[in-house]
């Protein structure tokens, strides 16, 4: 799945082979299988703890534009974009 095929509608979930760690303004995620691990900050952090089965991309957009000064075509594109990149490293998986 790319960016440009996450729909609007999809529904993201954490994989239970991931774990995570906040560290403040920093988020770590590894993946239990590999041992390969991830450091996201600011908006990717929020996004991440925006992930929680039932919202769907959408209203993940939504919060994050109540929170930070962003326009909705910049939100939704790098929202999926960051979301596609959690699939290439099986960290979320979609509905």
């Amino acid at each position: 799945m790319t960016d440009t095929t996450i729909a609007a509608t999809d529904v993201f979930s954490l994989r239970d082979d991931q774990m995570s760690a906040d560290l403040g303004s920093e988020l770590l995620m590894m993946r239990v299988d590999t041992g390969h691990y991830y450091s996201v900050e600011d908006t990717a952090k929020a996004i991440w703890e925006l992930i929680d089965g039932q919202r769907d991309v959408e209203g993940i957009v939504q919060a994050l534009m109540a929170e930070y000064e962003v326009d909705y075509d910049t939100c939704i594109t790098e929202t999926r974009t960051f979301l596609a990149n959690l699939l290439t490293q099986d960290l979320v998986k979609a509905r």
